[in-house]
């Protein structure tokens, strides 16, 4: 999504991602998970990465205490995302700002990118948080007060349900084409309001 928006906003290539190419994406990325969880899971030797069902959490399994490969290449692909990320997002903010500066600007154009990048940029807060939870807790929580460990399992549904709970709750869009009954007053109020305010502008 990062690298989506900064191709749209930020390089003006607006053809780059028709349905095609991003079902080609989606498959792509959909084998190389597919091939890294059977590479730390069953391909190395030590340490997979199972659910604990006493404490209801997720642990490596690492008992001679050898080098962990499986943690060491989910981590580097945990800080990879997360820098490839954060990167496209300062340049598309980066992007928004100059476009607000400029005379003639779409400014309402400018405004629907900004609010949808803040909308992309949350999603990748709750993914960061997660995965930095999961570094943290284990280094501050005392080993013998394990029941406390279902709090990484929280983190993990909330980053698995992040994006439908902020598309649902802040992007018009998805509001109007999912239709729910209860939002059809807030987006009629909402339209109805944006129309008024360029009538009169306009005027």
């Amino acid at each position: 999504m990062a690298v989506n928006r900064v191709c749209i906003i930020t390089f003006k290539k607006y053809k780059i991602f028709t349905f095609k190419f991003t079902i080609i994406i989606f498959i792509a990325f959909l084998i190389l998970a597919s091939i890294l969880t059977t590479l730390t899971q069953y391909i190395f030797p030590c340490c997979p990465f199972v659910p604990e069902q006493i404490v209801l959490s997720f642990i490596f399994i690492n008992p001679k205490n050898e080098y962990d490969v499986s943690y060491t290449m989910i981590f580097i692909s945990d800080i990879l995302c997360s820098l490839a990320s954060s990167l496209c997002y300062v340049l598309v903010f980066i992007s928004i700002r100059n476009s607000f500066k400029q005379a003639g600007a779409e400014i309402g154009q400018n405004q629907k990118d900004l609010k949808y990048v803040i909308q992309f940029v949350f999603i990748s807060v709750f993914y960061v948080c997660t995965w930095v939870f999961f570094e943290v807790f284990p280094k501050v929580v005392p080993k013998d007060i394990i029941e406390y460990f279902w709090i990484i399992t929280i983190m993990v549904i909330l980053n698995a349900s992040s994006n439908s709970v902020i598309f649902l709750t802040c992007n018009q869009d998805v509001k109007r084409s999912v239709n729910f009954p209860w939002t059809k007053k807030t987006i009629y109020t909402t339209t109805a309001l944006s129309k008024f305010s360029k009538a009169t502008v306009h005027n």
